[in-house]
């Protein structure tokens, strides 16, 4: 059975619901750490090792790396207790292989946990005064309150004893790293911040894009039922005069009104499809839509401008429903408007096979292709080409790839009533 790895490691020790016990146990850590320090060099009688300090004073040595329990919570509260422990405790031995690694922890998390203006003035402040202090009172009585000077032996004058100013440099170095540590975490939160933006951004995008798409397909089929309707409208008007022909030139007329009325419903259909979540203003500048036979002239068109276009048309046209020709002439002049802005192509092919339940649209070209898992870069087209292509209940593949090309297919399909209609 495998351990934990290290990334669940690492999410348990930086969980805030755990920081709390987990400095609690790097305090006791380091709270037995000083027992043992202070009874091992008392018992051995060690020469300037807790000699000469007072019984209070151990018991404060004892206690004061507990401090670090609120390291991340308050570290200025085990900033300043173990910079005065250390100042008590600096004259009465030579052993700190506790306190200074305590107090380097609380002047880390300082730096850490605190902004710099802050950290920096309860750090530089105390560190400058360990030394100053530690010296001013030095030989003085005030000395006996943590050490009786005449109960140590050797010559060592107490005040080379005080606390030294490299120390306070070292440690300051030490709050330094804390600092620097503190400045890498807010870089990258904020650059996890602002790719959240970017990406909230591109969706926003993506949105309006997509809404617009709608609108512009709902404006096409409009055109496209609103034919229809008229069909119906110019039959029914003609219904009087059948009436006086024969009873199959009535029933013809009747099927007439009947199969465009079928049409209509259907492009209808789609049309509130596309438009479900739109909010859109009716274009009254509504012109008749384009179809399969219009893409000769819009491949001939680019032709002409420098970029050969070859067209291939398969299958009977006559009979695709309106909507489905419109889909499909929109594709092709989508993916060519994107081939001419962003390809860079030498030439493009278009294919466009007809049978009885579909149109099959595929568009080729040589250009420098794209990422398609990279954002859109300007091809927001893509996004509309999508949302055509659902609307008909098709479905659309792209397949790109840097300095090769990008093919683009489609497959609208539609039901053999709607080609017979």
């Amino acid at each position: 059975m495998s351990g934990p790895s290290l990334p669940s490691i690492r999410r348990f020790l930086t969980d805030p619901a755990n920081r709390l016990w987990l400095d609690g146990l790097l305090a006791g850590a380091l709270v037995a750490a000083m027992v043992y320090d202070i009874t091992a060099n008392r018992s051995q009688g060690t020469h300037w090792a807790w000699a000469g300090a007072r019984p209070e004073l151990l018991l404060f040595a004892c206690a004061a790396p507990a401090s670090l329990t609120l390291r991340r919570v308050a570290p200025e509260i085990p900033s300043v207790i173990l910079g005065f422990t250390g100042l008590l405790i600096y004259p009465v031995t030579q052993t700190h292989w506790v306190l200074t690694p305590a107090l380097a922890v609380a002047l880390y998390s300082l730096g850490v946990w605190r902004s710099w203006p802050r950290s920096l003035a309860v750090a530089a402040s105390g560190l400058v005064a360990l030394p100053v202090v530690g010296r001013l009172v030095a030989g003085r009585p005030i000395a006996r309150l943590v050490t009786d000077v005449g109960s140590v032996e050797g010559d060592e004058p107490w005040a080379l004893r005080a606390w030294p100013v490299w120390l306070s440099a070292l440690m300051l170095a030490v709050w330094a790293v804390g600092l620097l540590v503190r400045m890498g975490r807010e870089n990258r939160l904020a650059a996890v911040r602002e790719s959240e933006l970017l990406k909230q951004n591109q969706e926003h995008e993506q949105v309006q894009v997509l809404l617009e798409g709608r609108s512009q397909i709902a404006r096409d089929l409009h055109d496209v039922v609103a034919h229809h309707v008229n069909l119906i409208v110019i039959q029914a008007e003609t219904g009087p005069d059948l009436v006086q022909r024969e009873q199959g030139d009535v029933l013809q007329g009747f099927q007439r009104i009947g199969d465009a009325g079928r049409k209509a419903l259907g492009e209808l259909d789609r049309m509130l499809s596309a438009l479900r979540d739109a909010h859109g203003v009716p274009d009254p500048s509504l012109t008749p839509q384009p179809g399969l036979k219009e893409l000769r002239a819009l491949t001939d068109g680019l032709s002409e401008q420098g970029l050969p276009v070859s067209l291939e048309m398969h299958g009977e046209t006559d009979r695709v429903p309106d909507g489905a020709q419109l889909t499909a002439y929109r594709l092709v002049q989508e993916a060519l408007t994107n081939v001419v802005k962003h390809a860079r192509a030498c030439a493009v092919q278009v294919l466009v096979e007809v049978s009885a339940t579909g149109i099959g649209v595929r568009i080729t070209d040589d250009g420098q292709g794209f990422d398609p898992d990279s954002p859109a870069d300007g091809r927001h087209g893509l996004v509309g080409m999508g949302e055509r292509v659902r609307v008909h209940g098709g479905t659309l593949t792209i397949n790109s790839h840097p300095g090769i090309g990008t093919t683009i297919s489609a497959l609208l399909p539609y039901s053999e009533e709607q080609a017979n209609g």
